[in-house]
């Protein structure tokens, strides 16, 4: 377990948020699984930089960091003892898409708190869309479908989205 002098100490150096509350440590202890674990801290950082730092100071206590963003996660992926990193604060930013390459495949650059029906919205501008369609893409993001191989009612067709 963390000391308090150890956790105030690291929020000094972050930009972003650390939550520690009682309260939200709860919150972030469930998903949709059976799963519950209570995290020391939560994390949402607001940089690059955060995000070194998280991981620097996860090595140096010996404690695990799992990243979230949303969706349902009935398999317990969003949720570990050690420090959760919440990125759906800070990091929802398309950075980039690209309809062609010289091999012709399309590619898309997202932040991990993108949420999936605004990514299709743009890709749908260009004439794209990202198979397959996971059922909560209204509030599901990018970077947990990815993390958990999100597929939906399209996966016979086009398979998960790792595919």
């Amino acid at each position: 377990m963390l000391s308090k002098e150890k956790i105030e100490q690291f929020k000094s150096q972050i930009e972003g948020d650390i939550l520690t509350q009682r309260y939200w440590r709860e919150v972030y202890a469930t998903d949709a699984s059976i799963y519950k674990f209570v995290p020391e801290l939560i994390v949402l950082p607001k940089t690059k930089q955060d995000i070194q730092k998280v991981v620097k100071f996860a090595k140096e206590n010996k404690i695990g960091i799992t990243c979230r963003t949303a969706g349902t996660s009935v398999a317990g992926a969003a949720v570990g003892p050690g420090i959760i990193l919440d990125f759906t604060r800070y990091f929802d930013q398309i950075l980039e898409i690209n309809p062609s390459t010289a091999l012709g495949t399309a590619y898309v650059r997202t932040q991990p708190a993108v949420i999936y029906d605004d990514l299709q919205a743009k890709l749908a501008e260009k004439g794209l869309f990202l198979p397959p369609t996971p059922a909560s893409s209204r509030a599901c993001m990018i970077g947990g479908n990815v993390a958990t191989k999100a597929c939906g009612g399209g996966a016979v067709k086009y398979g998960t989205l790792d595919d």
